[in-house]
């Protein structure tokens, strides 16, 4: 395996562990009486003045590396149709189905991130990733068995909106960002979406409340905007680049992973007999999508 590719395969790893502290963050936000609609705008657009700032500080001539004409407008669906679209549907899904549902959902999103390269990318599946699909599956399955309830029947329905829009976020970033240096793309689609949000959530709002955020969850919002966002967007789509769509969606599954820890960690929760064969499941698959790769180049030297 190439170097590059070994590279993209660490950047996917730790895109989902940082995406993994989403859901602390989040939890923490929540607490303070942000609704999850503000906490995702002030995630957004936080990351994007952060990372813009920090990139034209590293290097005033860096503008001309961002995304232009049709790069930016695809950045901007990207945004907007994707990142913005999904994560509303996944905060939405909470609110009628429990966060072992929400997520179960949403990590049907490498399913439909297989069909979708085979039908429009031209990536086949391999015989190791038919066997560490189902087994991420499995394992992430037992990883959240805890607590599987449903309240509404249309939290089902937005669940897998999220899982089906993340998916097609992967596919589209896929083939539309492969010449577009990835931090001036990252800067955009979090611009885009939290704008977007920014326009659902505070319409009518005092501007009083965007300070009184501010003031509340400080810390959830800043770890969110630079963890949960800066780092692990930059970080997947660097990976993406060097990694085939199925592989990336597949190595992310240390985000749950990530998310179940930290919840033992910080907020309580037990993890039983069933959530560490679930975990162990998950990093079975993990290493079994590498294997292949590592034997290969191995072989070659």
């Amino acid at each position: 395996m190439k170097t590059s590719s070994w590279l993209g395969r660490a950047q996917l790893l730790l895109a989902g562990v940082a995406f993994g502290f989403l859901g602390l963050f989040g939890k923490m936000a929540f607490e303070r009486g942000v609704s999850p609609v503000e906490f995702l705008t002030f995630r957004f657009l936080v990351g994007a003045l952060t990372l813009g700032l920090v990139v034209l500080i590293r290097d005033r001539g860096s503008l001309r590396n961002f995304p232009r004409g049709e790069a930016f407008l695809r950045c901007v669906v990207l945004g907007v149709m994707g990142y913005a679209l999904f994560s509303s549907l996944f905060f939405y899904t909470l609110t009628g189905a429990s966060a072992s549902v929400t997520v179960l959902l949403l990590f049907l999103y490498p399913v439909f991130v297989a069909l979708g390269a085979a039908l429009f990318l031209g990536e086949r599946m391999r015989a190791v990733q038919w066997v560490s699909l189902p087994l991420s599956l499995l394992g992430l399955f037992l990883l959240v068995s805890g607590d599987l309830e449903i309240h509404r029947l249309l939290a089902v329905l937005t669940g897998l909106g999220s899982a089906f829009f993340y998916a097609a976020y992967v596919l589209a970033s896929r083939k539309w960002l492969v010449e577009v240096e990835p931090m001036g793309a990252v800067v955009v689609i979090q611009a885009s979406a939290g704008v977007a949000l920014a326009l659902l959530a505070f319409h009518g709002q005092p501007l009083s409340r965007w300070t009184e955020i501010l003031r509340v969850a400080p810390g959830p919002v800043l770890g969110a905007a630079w963890l949960g966002s800066v780092l692990a967007m930059s970080l997947f789509l660097s990976g993406l680049k060097k990694v085939g769509s199925v592989d990336a969606s597949l190595l992310t599954f240390t985000e749950p992973l990530t998310g179940v820890v930290l919840a033992a960690l910080f907020l309580g929760e037990r993890l039983g007999f069933t959530q560490w064969v679930g975990a162990v499941l998950v990093l079975s698959a993990l290493v079994l999508g590498s294997l292949r790769s590592f034997c290969k180049q191995a072989a070659h030297g």
